[in-house]
């Protein structure tokens, strides 16, 4: 092969563009960039292509083998451009008098009272959620194990199916990094320590990732910042009830073992909330209904560390955060007061750079325990 050194190359016209039909590659990689306008993901990208999701007004580009947003400083909101922990959190299903096919929603950045958003496609419990800013999805849960459903969080409406999860999942814990939302373990059908992932900008079924580190487990805590997913506790199972395990969500693979929760959360599916440094845990269950609000610092393998208190102990609260207040809040909860198990629909928050005791923000509509939570863009 041989070699050719230039070092300008121009059209004779000055202002006319180089047109190169059989393209021109560097490192076996084409320099011209396509460029796709669409509602849905493109078929056959190349590293390098450009998508823009013409439902969603977001742009990706092709990189490692998948589509990934390219931040635009302060989408969904978010002044540090996290568009996923949008300032519109989500509460989704969870159990009232029954099952709840309830969404509702609240602006985290002012205290005040959930709003009706719409009906899930089935009224659900023990679910999970999550979002890349301008999509929220339901992942599984009580009722029907194998089932996801999304909405758009800018405009108020019914959820809408979007397939089915490789494994039932019931009691399971997601973590979400713009792109997808990854999801582990189960109670559907005995504990599980499997591991899969969804697109969240393409509507189809899971796909497999890896496994947690060897052992199985459901009710777990989970969080997240921009590049690691965190998997914390369990509520049965053989995984250790204080462990945290992580993934690299960018890279499908196992998880890795990580630390442990400052307290034993044994049962309870634990209020979880980020602000792309701090992990953030509330409640559960530990010997009783707890009231400890622990933290970890997520990109360092270390153990849970007092943040403060909540005001009442309590258990299989929903949660939600943003990346502009930092605001990270429990949305309902079952609670036990003078001997007696109670829902509550209260909200309480924490600023969660902030170690602290939380503070009253309002309440649900309704008392609800069981529902799972997100954020993303109200507009």
């Amino acid at each position: 092969m041989s070699t050719l050194k230039v070092n300008t190359i121009e059209h004779e016209t000055a202002t006319s563009a180089i047109d190169m039909p059989n393209k021109f590659k560097v490192g076996g990689v084409d320099i011209e960039q396509v460029y796709t306008s669409s509602v849905t993901e493109p078929v056959d990208a190349e590293s390098g292509d450009l998508w823009w999701d013409s439902a969603n007004d977001k742009l990706y580009r092709y990189i490692d083998q998948e589509f990934r947003e390219l931040g635009t400083g302060g989408s969904g909101g978010s002044s540090s451009g996290i568009a996923w922990w949008g300032t519109r959190g989500m509460a989704v299903g969870g159990e009232v008098s029954g099952y709840s096919n309830k969404l509702e929603y609240i602006d985290i950045t002012t205290p005040g009272n959930g709003t009706d958003f719409g009906d899930l496609t089935e009224s659900t419990s023990k679910t999970s959620s999550g979002s890349n800013g301008s999509r929220g999805v339901r992942i599984g849960g009580q009722v029907n194990a194998a089932t996801m459903d999304y909405w758009a969080f800018a405009t108020a409406g019914n959820a809408t199916d979007f397939g089915d999860v490789l494994v039932g999942r019931n009691l399971a814990g997601s973590v979400a990094d713009g792109t997808k939302i990854i999801t582990g373990s189960s109670l559907a059908g005995g504990y599980k320590n499997d591991i899969e992932y969804i697109t969240v900008a393409t509507t189809g079924n899971g796909t497999d990732f890896g496994d947690m580190t060897g052992t199985a487990a459901a009710g777990l805590g989970t969080t997240n910042d921009t590049t690691r997913g965190i998997f914390a506790g369990t509520q049965g199972g053989t995984k250790a009830a204080d462990s945290f395990e992580y993934i690299t969500m960018s890279t499908p693979g196992n998880a890795t073992d990580y630390g442990n929760l400052a307290n034993t959360i044994a049962n309870g599916m634990v209020g979880v909330v980020s602000d792309n440094t701090y992990g953030v845990f509330m409640g559960g269950i530990s010997g009783g209904y707890s009231n400890v609000i622990q933290y970890m610092t997520i990109q360092s393998s270390a153990n849970g560390t007092d943040f403060g208190d909540l005001d009442l102990g309590m258990a299989y609260a929903g949660q939600t955060s943003d990346a502009t207040s930092k605001r990270g809040m429990h949305l309902g909860a079952y609670v036990n007061v003078g001997g007696s198990n109670l829902k509550i629909g209260s909200i309480s928050y924490i600023t969660i750079d902030t170690p602290g005791n939380a503070t009253d923000f309002g309440n649900l509509t309704t008392a609800t325990e069981r529902a799972s939570g997100c954020s993303g863009a109200a507009s």
